[in-house]
């Protein structure tokens, strides 16, 4: 997904359960947590990923709730 401002992220869970949506560089650094939480279960979570002030490079966004994980890469262009 290329992004080069901000981004609407959307994501809903089966079961109660905290979640946490982080954004991490190609070195596994975690640039930013982006969610933190318990979403109530089967109703859509949205967070804002601002871009902006990223270099141009490729990132991923993780997703991690009771063990499972989730991840998506996203691409800033500038």
């Amino acid at each position: 997904m290329p992004l080069s401002g901000t981004a609407t992220l959307s994501f809903a869970v089966r079961e109660q359960a905290e979640a946490t949506v982080m954004l991490f560089n190609t070195l596994g650094q975690r640039i930013a947590t982006l969610y933190e939480g318990t979403p109530p279960t089967g109703e859509p979570q949205t967070t804002q990923l601002d871009a902006s002030g990223l270099p141009s490079g490729t990132y991923f966004i993780r997703l991690q709730r009771r063990g499972e994980t989730k991840t998506q890469r996203v691409t800033v262009v500038r």
